[in-house]
């Protein structure tokens, strides 16, 4: 958590486009790159790319197989990585659901950090090797121009040919002091909610807060602007969840989870209508043949939260009585029950 003089630092940070620290207690800004700085770092990452593409680099296109090769990796970390995001989702989806429980919420929290956790570290394996290949190593050129042309002391850049050009240990020092420094998403969100920052976003957003064109902004700029907007979104949806889960990341990444997966689910279903005819609109329910686990994942997908979650009974039943028929299950026994009293009524 910020405490308001770091919102405050933030926020003047953000707004000025220079990054301030001190190492060795000398004063460094780091200023936003300019386009045309951009576009030589970028000239810079394409010579070297052409230069070297034959000679013996591992190539970014080529790194899994090479780490499998390597045996660091194997089809079995993708599943693993696929299966771990997958539960991520669906816990953010427990936490936003349950959120007005805590007894539940405690230990939901407690799995999603464990599962970022495992997640951030089958990242960080492929990254660190990433970072070794061609493409990582025209990469790290790329940004050690940049910072050599936006880092300044006293007024002068601090990385020029007459000073300190080849210090790569006064370098990499700097760059660490940098890394430090870096504002992080969980950061950016935090400010964007906060009054300090929304006081300036309702009352400018509309008439170019930062008094410059979008391509002209730095990157913490944009970035603060497109989650101010994404808050503005939330806040604008019919279904807008409170306030407790929006100031809550997980939970509203799991509110945004449940918009996404009914919408997929409407336009699946759409789809599906426009392909058959009118009489399976009106039926109760609809076996269609899947040829794959993707194809099962897909079928599953076209059901409300509700019918999946009927069908979750349904399958928990079966297990518990064995065969049953289709009138004893326990939906279609409250479906009978209903009508009953719906008769009664009329009578």
């Amino acid at each position: 958590m910020l405490t308001s003089n770091d919102k405050e630092i933030l926020l003047y940070r953000i707004l000025s486009g220079d990054s301030i620290f001190w190492f060795n207690n000398e004063k460094y800004i780091l200023k936003s790159p300019s386009l045309e700085i951009r576009y030589e770092a970028c000239l810079i990452y394409d010579t070297i790319i052409n230069d070297e593409k034959f000679h013996d680099w591992f190539r970014e296109d080529n790194a899994e197989l090479i780490m499998m090769s390597l045996g660091i990796w194997n089809n079995e970390t993708n599943k693993n990585l696929k299966m771990l995001e997958q539960k991520l989702d669906n816990l953010k989806v427990d936490l936003f659901t349950n959120f007005m429980i805590p007894s539940k919420t405690k230990n939901i929290k407690r799995d999603i950090k464990n599962t970022k956790n495992s997640i951030y570290k089958i990242h960080s394996t492929k990254q660190n090797f990433i970072s070794n290949t061609l493409e990582g190593y025209a990469n790290s050129i790329k940004n050690e121009y940049i910072i050599c042309n936006t880092l300044y002391k006293n007024y002068k850049l601090v990385f020029d040919k007459k000073q300190n050009y080849r210090s790569f240990s006064l370098f990499n020092s700097l760059v660490q002091e940098i890394d430090k420094i870096m504002i992080t998403t969980e950061q950016f969100k935090e400010l964007a909610r906060d009054n300090i920052w929304k006081n300036y976003w309702n009352s400018h957003k509309d008439n170019n807060l930062f008094q410059a064109s979008i391509i002209e902004l730095s990157d913490e700029q944009r970035a603060l602007i497109n989650i101010s907007k994404m808050y503005d979104n939330v806040y604008e949806h019919p279904e807008c969840p409170r306030e407790a889960i929006i100031n809550d990341d997980d939970a509203l990444e799991g509110w945004m989870i449940v918009q996404r997966r009914k919408n997929e689910a409407a336009k699946k279903q759409n789809a599906f209508d426009s392909n058959n005819n009118n009489t399976m609109k009106k039926a109760g329910e609809v076996f269609v043949m899947a040829e794959s686990d993707g194809d099962v994942e897909s079928i599953l997908d076209m059901n409300t939260m509700e019918s999946r979650a009927k069908l979750n009974e349904k399958l928990k039943h079966i297990d518990r009585v064995g065969e049953i028929n289709d009138g004893e299950l326990p939906d279609v026994q409250r479906d009978i029950q209903q009508s009953i009293r719906e008769a009664n009524k009329r009578k």
